[in-house]
């Protein structure tokens, strides 16, 4: 059911008839889910658009509780470093690195040490 022009040149809608300019023709009827290009809404014939997969957000780091905090983490210049599990070369500050965030995630390792880090991320420090 779309729209098709009243008696008086109008467009009907809901109840009422909406009058267009003089000259003016009524835009062309069209059917809900139907062959036409312009359709107004889903074909039985075309499926859905389908939402891509949603993308895993990076996971940070992963400490142990010697290393939770970034005080208890010393820094230096930035250089690149191996990761000891992987072989990632990665662009740290870390003046002790070991393993890269993935590995971190993937092994329950601290990044810094290396050793075993089940409860996961960084503790957030003074503002």
């Amino acid at each position: 059911p779309g729209a098709s022009p009243g008696s008086a040149g109008g467009i009907p809608v809901g109840d009422a008839t909406v009058g267009l300019p003089h000259g003016v023709p009524p835009l062309p009827t069209m059917a809900l889910g139907g062959s036409d290009p312009m359709q107004m809404g889903p074909s039985a014939a075309t499926p859905p658009p389908q939402m891509a997969p949603s993308a895993q957000p990076p996971l940070g780091p992963r400490y142990c509780t010697r290393h939770k905090v970034s005080e208890m983490r010393r820094k230096t210049a930035p250089r690149n470093q191996d990761c000891t599990l992987c072989g990632a070369a990665i662009e740290t500050n870390l003046a002790e690195f070991s393993v890269c965030a993935d590995c971190c995630h993937r092994h329950q390792r601290c990044m810094v040490c290396g050793s075993s880090a089940p409860d996961g991320g960084a503790t957030p420090g003074p503002p």
